[in-house]
């Protein structure tokens, strides 16, 4: 290898490469222009949005232009790697160099408005050209094992971009995972979000809001990625989103669309579940480093509590969802799916829609009874079997088949059912409820209806999760 020299060259004592790879060789200058501007590919527009970044930026300081004397023009240098760089620097200099009226109209607007005049330009001179040709081979011929330029991932582009203080579409996920690979406690999923993990599959699922309230995660004000509920919590299904797509158990096709991201959901299992009642007083960023850095007194005050009913404005808590198939239980589906948005109070906290949402939820208890004693074959030994049967005993029926099956449903959710379905004074009793959709004089109150739906939310999670 001879001796290279780096120096700066004017940008008259430039020559484009008339043989350059890119093109077809060329009889001119003005040809090689010609082709820079009008070639395949929209070479063109490349070329203009590359001048229009030299013009707010400069040229790279991270890469000379390489070229070779001139063999036929003493003092001139051929270009040999950095052709468009050369093509755009002269158009903005010079834009009549352009081969039509429009092109030079283009590049003189970039050239008035933002470019400072151009002088000298770094380069490094080769003594020959093919001196060069292994350096631009392994810039233009791809990874070549390590040896040449090898591109970011996704993940490394949207971690250049957070250093750079900006927001991509994928900086939600990338945290997510680095938080998932110091703070999980789950070992598989700490080694499956490391490198390689399919960061726009999961950005998918964390721009659906829906998806988002499932795994206990808000955004703030500044569009940032924060825990909602409990971090413990919200751990266990991220843990399972993170194995499954990890993996490659699940791919991109598993949540492409609204309904395959809902059909997903409805497979996770009770132990992969959050407990959304464990929402946090105040929301906390899920960038690690804030989270290891809040003060002992900050992390016990800022504890899971369960929701403060004056502050609820729908009957199920944000973010629950039950594992129905909607395609094997369609109607059930939608009316939870209406009962999940439907408001039982404004901005304000004036009672809106209450009484529509107590008869959507004893639609939906009863609905969901009976589904599970049809799925199930439970049998009652009257003649004419469930028909005559009292929704209280249908429900007790479902209870005591959901007690048989080990880990269905906790002991403290089993004695309350059975103080619900036994007590006639309990508002959650579906005597009660029966009263509340017959009785003209009842007044319905947005907090007796949260009182009905959280009694019964853990038993139709167990109901529905046991019919999968």
């Amino acid at each position: 290898m001879s001796k290279l020299f780096s120096e700066p060259i004017a940008l008259s004592r430039l020559v484009l490469d008339k043989t350059n790879p890119r093109h077809p060789a060329q009889g001119s200058q003005r040809e090689v222009l010609a082709w820079m501007t009008t070639g395949r590919g929209k070479v063109g527009d490349k070329l203009l949005a590359l001048a229009k970044d030299i013009a707010q930026h400069g040229l790279s300081p991270a890469e000379n232009i390489m070229v070779v004397g001139d063999p036929d023009k003493d003092g001139e240098y051929i270009v040999l790697e950095g052709n468009r760089r050369v093509a755009a620097m002269k158009l903005l200099h010079n834009p009549s160099l352009a081969p039509t009226d429009e092109w030079a109209e283009r590049f003189r607007t970039l050239h008035l408005g933002q470019i400072l005049q151009i002088g000298e330009i770094p380069c490094t001179i080769f003594k020959q050209a093919e001196d060069a040709y292994h350096f631009i081979e392994i810039k233009h011929h791809g990874e070549s094992g390590g040896a040449g330029v090898v591109p970011w991932d996704s993940e490394q582009k949207a971690r250049h971009q957070m250093r750079v203080q900006e927001q991509t579409r994928h900086h939600k996920a990338l945290l997510l995972l680095d938080y998932v690979k110091v703070e999980s406690q789950d070992p598989e999923a700490k080694r499956l979000a490391g490198e390689g993990f399919p960061i726009t599959t999961l950005d998918r699922l964390l721009t659906d809001p829906d998806f988002r309230d499932f795994l206990g995660l808000c955004l703030g004000d500044q569009g940032q990625l924060e825990f909602r509920i409990d971090r413990t919590e919200a751990m266990k299904p991220i843990n399972r989103v993170i194995c499954d797509f990890g993996s490659g158990q699940k791919n991109v096709r598993d949540v492409i669309n609204k309904e395959k991201r809902e059909e997903y959901r409805n497979t996770f299992r009770p132990e992969d579940r959050a407990d959304h009642a464990k929402i946090l007083g105040k929301s906390l960023s899920i960038d690690a480093k804030t989270l290891a850095e809040l003060p002992d007194a900050t992390h016990k005050k800022v504890r899971a509590r369960f929701l403060d009913p004056k502050n609820r404005r729908t009957v199920v808590i944000p973010g629950m969802s039950m594992p129905i198939d909607a395609k094997r239980y369609n109607r059930a589906r939608r009316v939870f799916e209406e009962l999940r948005h439907l408001p039982i109070k404004d901005k304000k906290g004036d009672s809106q829609y209450a009484n529509a949402a107590v008869l959507l939820i004893r639609l939906f208890i009863e609905m969901s009874i009976d589904t599970y004693i049809a799925q199930k074959d439970l049998k009652h030994p009257s003649p004419s079997g469930w028909r005559e049967i009292s929704l209280i005993a249908r429900a007790k029926a479902v209870l005591r088949d959901l007690t048989g099956s080990p880990g269905r449903l906790q002991k403290n959710v089993i004695t309350m059912m059975n103080k619900a379905l036994t007590d006639s004074k309990k508002l959650a009793n579906p005597d009660s409820m029966n009263d509340y959709a017959h009785n003209r004089a009842q007044v319905v109150a947005p907090a007796d209806l949260l009182i009905i739906w959280d009694t019964y939310s853990e038993f139709l999670l167990a109901l529905w999760d046991g019919l999968r």
